[in-house]
């Protein structure tokens, strides 16, 4: 029988913890249904290892990312620096936030 957790800041840690990176591509719904609109604010929630909230701020959004978990924010941080100049549209203006949310709410962890 599959034991629960009842932490949710535990139970994400430790998903990201026992897994290399994920694939790293923007979800092909996302980019089917999101590429032909003009960019604007984006909020992703839950935004892992940031590759959709990437996608957009390449795409020229104004894009923020939040995680529960400080793994995957950090995993966020370091693919957005790594491609910083590679990402599509890397030639116009962006903006890319990626965070935790025991940084957004203070005693949430």
């Amino acid at each position: 029988m599959h034991e629960t957790q009842s932490d949710p800041t535990e139970f994400w840690e430790d998903l990201y913890a026992g897994k290399s990176r994920w694939s790293g591509n923007p979800n092909p719904v996302l980019v089917d249904v999101v590429g032909a609109l003009s960019p604007g604010r984006s909020l992703d929630l839950g935004c892992g290892e940031g590759a959709d909230v990437l996608w957009l701020a390449g795409q020229g959004w104004d894009a923020t990312g939040v995680d529960i978990s400080s793994t995957a924010v950090s995993r966020a941080r370091a693919a957005a620096e790594q491609n910083r100049d590679s990402m599509p549209g890397s030639g116009t203006r962006r903006r890319l936030a990626v965070t935790s949310t025991s940084s957004l709410i203070p005693g949430f962890r």
